[in-house]
């Protein structure tokens, strides 16, 4: 199951699991959370250059974003 939390006082995201809908490379569902996660994380950077999230990390491995 792939959970999503999200903090509104931090700002914060965090995505972590996996969907189990298919085979370990062939999952449909873990495929298109990590391409939204991936652009969650690029939008945040390119925001940091406007000044809004200049402090903003990521951290993204296999079955976990943040």
């Amino acid at each position: 199951m792939i959970k999503v939390i999200y903090n509104r006082d931090m700002p914060r995201v965090t995505i972590e699991g996996h969907a189990g809908s298919g085979e370990a490379g062939h999952d449909l569902v873990c495929a298109s959370v990590s391409i939204l996660a991936y652009t969650l994380c690029s939008l945040v950077l390119n925001l940091g250059e406007g000044g809004y999230a200049n402090n903003a990390v990521t951290d993204m491995k296999e079955g976990y974003a943040d």
